[in-house]
């Protein structure tokens, strides 16, 4: 019931394995970049998944559908009008686990231009995250990541709430 949701649904996708530890999901679906320091939302579009005891790969490609996505929104840069549309995702992800309570996260997201955050429509930012997730003790979880994105800094919109192109996250979980 959020006023600038377009869809009636938040996820409807098909998914189930093709085989040899490959999976694949197409639709709507939720995407969550290492810790969700980088991307936290639906994408309309494909996944596919190889997981081995090793190592594991997922590809994603689609929309991102965030729930602010309203088709009616104008938004004017310099001279030039646009009207929001949902920006374009690829991602590429890796998993490593480093022993049975340790795993090293590895991504790389290019996401189109959101012309809301003072980005022109055929922009792209490309992101670039790394995570290490550990069971520490018994009832305690470190998690650290650290993301970059390609960002150059020069965007002067009034909406656009931090300058930065690089975030860290640093997480200590009792139980």
């Amino acid at each position: 019931n959020q006023t600038l949701q377009n869809s009636v649904f938040e996820q409807l996708y098909l998914a189930g394995p093709i085989g040899h530890g490959t999976t694949v999901k197409a639709g709507r679906f939720s995407a969550f970049s290492p810790l969700g320091l980088v991307y936290d939302d639906k994408v309309t579009g494909g996944q596919v998944k190889y997981s081995s005891p090793t190592f594991g790969v997922t590809l994603e490609a689609g929309k991102a559908t965030s729930t602010d996505d309203d088709k009616g929104t104008n938004v004017t840069i310099g001279d030039q009008t646009y009207q929001y549309r949902s920006q374009s995702y690829q991602a590429a992800l890796f998993d490593v686990p480093m022993s049975k309570a340790t795993t090293l996260q590895a991504g790389f997201y290019r996401i189109g231009g959101n012309v809301a955050q003072s980005q022109h429509p055929g922009q792209h930012v490309n992101y670039y995250t790394l995570g290490l997730s550990s069971k520490i003790a018994e009832n305690l979880r470190l998690d650290a990541g650290y993301a970059k994105s390609s960002a150059d800094k020069t965007y002067d919109g009034a909406d656009v709430a931090s300058k930065a192109n690089s975030a860290y996250l640093l997480k200590l979980t009792y139980r």
